[in-house]
């Protein structure tokens, strides 16, 4: 998955664009114009692409990220853009 052979939605570029910066779900559902279901998924895809990493901040947080159980977590992490995602939307 190299470059630009990955066709991203509109969607999924926003969030990109919007996760430069690590940012809550909460804080991204404020920003990203969409459903629940289509935030979903747009993250999911993301973070499956290796375009985003996710996770909980704090230290005393004992919620690990998990691909696996996004589904059931995924309102409770934090996102961000990695180096290749921002080298997808820049380059």
């Amino acid at each position: 998955m190299e470059g630009k052979e990955i066709e991203l939605s509109e969607l999924e570029l926003t969030l990109l664009d919007e996760l430069v910066f690590s940012l809550h779900y909460n804080d991204v559902k404020k920003k990203v114009d969409g459903e629940e279901s289509q935030l979903k998924e747009g993250l999911k895809n993301l973070l499956q692409y290796e375009f985003l990493i996710a996770g909980c901040p704090g230290p005393d947080d004992d919620l690990e990220f998990d691909l696996a159980d996004f589904n059931n977590h995924f309102k409770e992490y934090y996102y961000l853009a990695t180096k290749k995602g921002l080298k997808y939307l820049f380059v």
